[in-house]
């Protein structure tokens, strides 16, 4: 599946080339590519340190710096990690919807990207999805959909607009569980934003074109995600730079993976994502 000129417009179900390139013809879904750009440990660091120390690169330490890991790479780590980012980063245009989904996830900003967006009018209702996954089970002591929704509600959403599913432990069932709930209350989703972390963008709306219970053909869908780069993206709480590489190297397995399973539509990877892909795990990067 090719999601092409994903940078300029929308996603939508239709008989019809939508913006992403994806096309749909009644029951089949053709689609899916998008772009590229790019990130290596220190040429000094890998001629003196083990394959499995470049793995833990960089230190701990380099979080109190936002970027300071990312300074200390050399140009190829710089342009693989990027090149990942851009393909994973959907980057859509918004538009007026019927709701706005958030993923629940360890990524608190993921909850203050979508209280901004229903601040700023583009859907009535917000609905936050997720029980505990890997990053929050055993450090958050309630469902993430709880979390999300104090944050929300801290930065102005009115609890009657918020929707909480509290059951959902992966991404799938994020995607069927909210259309459930959706259906139950009889709130229309013919138009959904979702939201999630900027590299589980193209994960997500591959998920949802696969696992939506509703009409797909008469819903459109976009995916959104807090605004930061690749610099910004690390902090104390989601981790490092190679943290960030190894959740998009595992992103990029699951890409490639899960579509067998019937978890997520097929796509394409071009050619210089499946490069980067093996270059930084050739040096060390472990996915996760």
């Amino acid at each position: 599946m090719d999601f092409s000129h994903s940078r300029t417009d929308s996603f939508h179900w239709a008989p019809a080339v939508c913006a992403l390139g994806v096309i749909v013809r009644k029951s089949s879904l053709i689609a899916q590519y998008m772009c590229a750009i790019s990130l290596r440990p220190p040429a000094t660091a890998r001629s003196v340190v083990s394959v499995r120390e470049v793995a833990r690169w960089p230190p701990a330490t380099a979080l109190e710096h936002p970027g300071y890991d990312v300074q200390r790479m050399d140009a190829d780590t710089r342009r693989w990690a990027g090149t990942l980012w851009n393909y994973l980063h959907l980057g859509h245009h918004l538009e007026q919807s019927d709701v706005i989904i958030c993923l629940g996830c360890h990524d608190v900003r993921v909850a203050e990207r979508a209280a901004a967006l229903f601040l700023k009018g583009w859907a009535p209702w917000i609905l936050f999805t997720g029980y505990q996954g890997h990053h929050t089970i055993g450090v958050w002591g309630r469902p993430e959909a709880e979390v999300f929704s104090d944050i929300a509600m801290k930065l102005g959403v009115p609890e009657t607009k918020i929707i909480l599913e509290k059951r959902a432990t992966n991404t799938g069932e994020n995607i069927r569980f909210s259309w459930q709930i959706l259906n139950e209350k009889n709130i229309p989703a013919k138009r959904v934003i979702l939201v999630q972390q900027p590299f589980m963008e193209r994960r997500v709306l591959a998920t949802f074109l696969q696992q939506w219970p509703g009409d797909k053909e008469n819903t459109r869908a976009l995916v959104a995600s807090p605004e930061l780069s690749i610099e910004q993206y690390p902090n104390e709480s989601v981790g490092s730079m190679a943290d960030l590489i190894g959740y998009m190297l595992g992103t990029v397995e699951r890409i490639r993976e899960y579509p067998s399973k019937g978890f997520q539509i097929e796509q394409s990877i071009p050619a210089e994502v499946l490069e980067a892909y093996s270059e930084l795990r050739h040096i060390g990067y472990q996915s996760k």
